[in-house]
């Protein structure tokens, strides 16, 4: 079940309208039938029917309120002989959106007022065509329905509610192990770099004198593993601080050239790929 919800202003207009235009209309049979004998509506009857409405456009910030000023008016309506019709529409939307909202245990000791009122006033105060017991277990199975309606409505909203928050976990536990391997690999990329660049100083430190060609051969790879440290450093570390690279992190196309160059500073690197 899926409800619309209505702007906030937009339903308490509609349903004052429908109210106002419904019991208007149904009371031209109810007070002249002899079997009903309803009064006919006044300032006092207009004002009970707009009543519930206005509450209605308090519902989000005072549900308690609008539930015991929707049910008050109807209740009042209906003990001064008013037409039946729709007056039931703002207690039944306030009854639907407590239970709807969480206010499950005033929503359901409203619902069973409503029923012992309106099973009360049909009972031994007005005169209705059909038998009395009928009436009485239609409101119940009514009433209990605009309940069920809002239970369902409540636990379809924590369950969406629920499996985001799980989602948005997951999603955060993916990124941080995803943030916990660039780590471990920029560790072992600035190991690597770092270890390279101290045989190339010894290396260069020790063959100045005599080399100094071969010197200038490892000063030269002490430069450029620097450099590929640096710029592996800054693509990880714009990963992790904005999610997404802003250059393209080395792969194993620069295979060749990473073993050759470790060659070329005096290591020996076995190579096997799978």
């Amino acid at each position: 079940m899926r409800v619309t919800r209505l702007p906030l202003p937009l339903l308490p207009f509609l349903v004052a309208v429908v109210q106002v235009a419904g019991s208007t209309g149904a009371q031209w049979n109810q007070v002249h039938d002899a079997g009903l004998m309803r009064v006919p509506l006044n300032a006092v009857g207009y004002a009970l029917l707009l009543a519930g409405p206005l509450a209605l456009a308090v519902r989000r910030r005072l549900p308690i309120v609008c539930l015991a000023v929707t049910q008050l008016a109807t209740w009042a309506y209906i003990a001064l002989g008013f037409s039946y019709g729709p007056v039931f529409a703002s207690p039944v939307i306030a009854l639907y959106w407590a239970v709807s909202a969480g206010y499950r245990r005033a929503a359901w000791l409203t619902g069973g007022a409503m029923y012992v009122f309106f099973s009360a006033y049909v009972t031994w105060f007005a005169s209705l065509p059909i038998p009395s017991w009928y009436h009485n277990l239609a409101v119940a199975a009514f009433i209990g329905v605009v309940l069920a309606a809002g239970e369902y409505a409540r636990a379809r909203r924590e369950r969406i509610a629920e499996r985001k928050r799980v989602e948005a976990e997951e999603s955060r536990r993916q990124a941080s192990e995803e943030r916990l391997t660039m780590a471990q690999e920029l560790h072992d990329v600035l190991a690597h770099n770092i270890s390279l660049i101290h045989v190339q100083a010894s290396t260069a430190l020790h063959l100045i004198d005599d080399r100094p060609e071969q010197a200038r051969t490892a000063l030269t790879t002490i430069k450029q593993a620097s450099k590929d440290v640096l710029t592996e450093m800054r693509s990880v570390i714009s990963v992790l601080r904005e999610g997404a690279p802003r250059s393209p992190t080395a792969g194993l196309d620069r295979l060749d050239e990473l073993t050759g160059r470790a060659e070329h500073g005096g290591l020996t690197i076995e190579r096997q790929v799978e």
